[in-house]
């Protein structure tokens, strides 16, 4: 596990994580955009919806410490490069070393949430290197 912190924004940093995904869910969505108005000849305009999914993954990483859960959200609508490029289930199955890295993350209730990272998938099992 790494964790940077920048000098000039102390506030921000940037966590970079090795793991395995463990499994995931896909979630829809739906909200409206503005309200329903009125217009001219009590025509009544409504709002747009606007339709979203996205992926929770649920994933554990290696630290000297010991391993710790965390979790992953991606924006389908807007994914990185890598989920696009692999298959997530078989990423579950295969428990191949995933190096996750992202400058967007926050801590809640103890636990890292990661927001649309980077990843580089290796060749080698987690549980085989790390157990």
């Amino acid at each position: 596990m790494t964790i940077q912190i920048d000098e000039n924004y102390p506030d921000t940093g940037y966590i970079k994580l090795t793991s395995k995904i463990i499994d995931y869910q896909i979630s829809n969505s739906r909200s409206l955009l503005g309200k329903g108005v009125n217009t001219h000849g009590n025509i009544l305009k409504f709002p747009k919806i606007l339709e979203a999914e996205d992926c929770n993954i649920n994933a554990v990483a290696f630290s000297p410490f010991g391993e710790f859960d965390f979790r992953i959200f991606i924006n389908k609508s807007d994914p990185p490069k890598w989920f696009l490029d692999c298959n997530i289930e078989n990423l579950c199955v295969d428990g191949n070393i995933i190096l996750f890295s992202t400058d967007c993350f926050a801590m809640i209730d103890g636990e890292i949430n990661m927001y649309g990272p980077d990843a580089t998938i290796l060749g080698e099992k987690f549980d085989e290197v790390f157990r």
